[in-house]
C-alpha cells in the first residue's frame, strides 16, 4: 500500500521482470490485474509496475467526487512511482490511464521516458459532459452470484464479448470483491466510476498538452466511437514528439481485444526498435 499525497491508501504491484522499469495506468472501471495477459511479454524486457486507480481496486475511495481530477491522479502514480524509487520510467496508458501518465509527465517533467497511450481521454475545450458513460454506470450491475456467473453473462456482450478471454477472466475475477451473503461485488463504485468521467470534460491537460515532451505513440481502434481516432491525431499533433495510428477491426479497448499483439507492438516503440508501422503481428 502507498500513500497518496492527500493521504488516501493506493494498492500498488510490483508485477516482476528484468530491465528498466515500466508502469502500467488502467481505464476507468478496471484495476492493475487487467495487465495479466501483457505481463509475459513485457517481463521479458521490463520490470513491470501497476497501481489500482482511486476508487478502483483495492485502492481507497474517496468521498468528494473533486477528488478524483486529473491532477490528483497524476500525482498518485508519482507517489507509486516514489514509493519504488522508480526515479524515471516507461509508461503504458488505456483510456483515463494514458492522460494520468500525461498528466504525471506534466506535473513532473522527466518523470516518463517513453510511452505508449491507447486513446487517452484527453479532451479540447468545448466537449459535454459524459452524460451518457455516467448513465451507463448508474444502470451498471454491481452485484453477482458469482464470477461464473459474470463470465457467463459477459461473454456475449458488448463491450465484453471482443475481450480475448484471459483479458475478461482477469477483469473478472479480480475486479469483485467477495459479501458477506456470498455472492460477489464489484471493487469499483459507482462514485468512483462516475466521478472518474466527470473529471474527464473538467480537466486543462488539453491545454497543456504542448509541454508534454515524452516521445509518445497514440493508438486508436477504428471500431471505437467515431470521434476516438480523429482526436488521437490531434492530441499527438499537440504533443511535442509523438505520433497517432488507427488500428483496424479494434475498439477502445483494444489492449485486451487483441492482449498479446498489443503488448508486441508496445514493445517496439518503447524499445526504439522496428518503425512501428512496418510490424507485423505474430500469426501464432
Amino acid at each position: 500500500m502507498v500513500t497518496g499525497p492527500d493521504g488516501l491508501r493506493l494498492a500498488a504491484y510490483r508485477f516482476g521482470g528484468a530491465g528498466s522499469p515500466l508502469v502500467l495506468a488502467h481505464a476507468t472501471g478496471f484495476h492493475a490485474h487487467v495487465w495479466l495477459p501483457w505481463l509475459g511479454a513485457l517481463r521479458e524486457r521490463f520490470t513491470v509496475y501497476a497501481w489500482d486507480l482511486r476508487g478502483h481496486g483495492e485502492s481507497g475511495r474517496p468521498g468528494d467526487l473533486e477528488a478524483y481530477r486529473y491532477e490528483a491522479l497524476g500525482r498518485d502514480l508519482l507517489a507509486v512511482a516514489d514509493r519504488f524509487g522508480l526515479g524515471r520510467v516507461f509508461a503504458i496508458g488505456h483510456s483515463v490511464g494514458g492522460a494520468v501518465i500525461v498528466q504525471a509527465e506534466v506535473l513532473r517533467p522527466g518523470t516518463v521516458a517513453r510511452a505508449v497511450l491507447f486513446e487517452p481521454i484527453i479532451l479540447p475545450p468545448g466537449v459535454t459532459a459524459p452524460t451518457q458513460r455516467v448513465a451507463a454506470a448508474e444502470r451498471r450491475r454491481r452485484v453477482f452470484a458469482s464470477t461464473a456467473e459474470m463470465l457467463e453473462r459477459w461473454a456475449g456482450r458488448p463491450p465484453f464479448a471482443s475481450f480475448d478471454p484471459e483479458a475478461l477472466r482477469g477483469y473478472v475475477e479480480h475486479g469483485v470483491r467477495l459479501r458477506p451473503d456470498g455472492a460477489v461485488e464489484l471493487k469499483c463504485s459507482l462514485e468512483a466510476e462516475v466521478g472518474t468521467f466527470l473529471q474527464d470534460v473538467r480537466s486543462d491537460l488539453w491545454a497543456r498538452l504542448g509541454e508534454y515532451r515524452t516521445p509518445t505513440l497514440v493508438l486508436a481502434g477504428d471500431r471505437s466511437d467515431s470521434r476516438a481516432a480523429p482526436l488521437a491525431e490531434r492530441q499527438a499533433a499537440r504533443m511535442a514528439d509523438a505520433r497517432s495510428e488507427r488500428l483496424p477491426g479494434l475498439s477502445h479497448f483494444l489492449p485486451f481485444e487483441r492482449p498479446r499483439e498489443m503488448a508486441a507492438r508496445a514493445l517496439a516503440f518503447l524499445l526504439g526498435g522496428t518503425p512501428v508501422k512496418a510490424w507485423a503481428a505474430p500469426t501464432s
